[in-house]
């Protein structure tokens, strides 16, 4: 099985009213390289990236901008949204499957999901409307994949949604394992801004608030910009004036579980992936549903 491709940072940030806490972030990614048509790692290259997310946002009526180049889809020319969707959950699988191998231990895992920007417009968000809006996420259905391929291979997992992320509340975060592996997922790595504006900033304020001093943090993506990584690797705003510690939010209502059905993820592994190249477990898995 071929290696991610990884890079390190190291963050030394302050707490305000605080001491220092140092954070080591490691980003992994299937595929990367620059804004040519040829991958420098992997087999997916920049435009490739662009074209599947045209397609994503089309299909779903989702309104495509600048950079991403929407005249084109490449191979997903024709595809329909179910087709995508399987295509999304493919990539998470892959992802996990990588996660095992060359990354993780075998500490339950808290997957910390991206900003979906159908669900984080507002946050009071019902949650029919809130489910209904998650699989219309690139990132989020990459996120599905991971979980339950996770899963099915023995691991432990907590996903925590952006939206759900910003106002923990004390309930929440006792539910949590003491010691975890803590990884943010992230669909492409471009620009680098969703994580470096976002999610990092808000994934180490809750360490922080878990008690953690100094700690590793794990980024998967599906590709990745050696651009937006310099970005990631190579900024220092937050770091620089540091984090005041939040205060968990008041009693809410419990976590929406995002989870895809086993009928789905049988028909995954079933009709999508070789017979050849299932793990152990996911023989066992499909076994038990005979």
């Amino acid at each position: 099985m071929q290696h991610f491709r990884s890079f390190e940072a190291t963050y030394p940030f302050k707490i305000v009213g605080g001491g220092r806490v140092e954070a080591t972030v490691n980003y992994h990614t299937l595929n990367t390289g620059q804004k040519t048509g040829v991958a420098t790692f992997g087999t997916t290259s920049y435009y490739d990236c662009l074209n599947l997310r045209n397609a994503w946002r089309k299909r779903h009526g989702l309104p495509i901008q600048g950079y991403w180049n929407p005249g084109h889809e490449g191979l997903f020319s024709g595809k329909e949204t179910a087709d995508l969707n399987i295509h999304a959950l493919i990539i998470g699988r892959e992802i996990a499957l990588k996660m095992i191998v060359h990354v993780l231990d075998d500490l339950p895992i808290v997957l910390f999901l991206p900003p979906n920007s159908q669900v984080s417009i507002n946050r009071t968000i019902g949650k029919d409307e809130a489910k209904k809006n998650f699989q219309k996420h690139l990132a989020s259905m990459i996120g599905l994949g991971i979980r339950a391929s996770l899963e099915v291979e023995g691991f432990e997992v907590h996903p925590i949604c952006y939206v759900e992320l910003r106002k923990l509340s004390q309930e929440h975060i006792e539910s949590l394992p003491s010691e975890f592996n803590a990884v943010v997922l992230d669909d492409h790595i471009v620009k680098g801004d969703t994580l470096y504006q976002h999610l990092i900033p808000e994934v180490l304020k809750t360490m922080v608030n878990l008690g953690k001093t100094n700690f590793t943090i794990n980024v998967f993506t599906y590709f990745a910009l050696l651009s937006g990584l310099d970005k990631l690797k190579n900024g220092n705003g937050w770091t620089r004036y540091g984090f005041s510690p939040r205060k968990p939010a008041k009693a809410s209502a419990s976590p929406i579980d995002y989870r895809i059905k086993n009928g789905l993820y049988t028909e995954l592994i079933t009709k999508h992936i070789g017979e050849n190249e299932l793990t152990l477990n996911e023989i066992a898995y499909l076994q038990e549903r005979v």
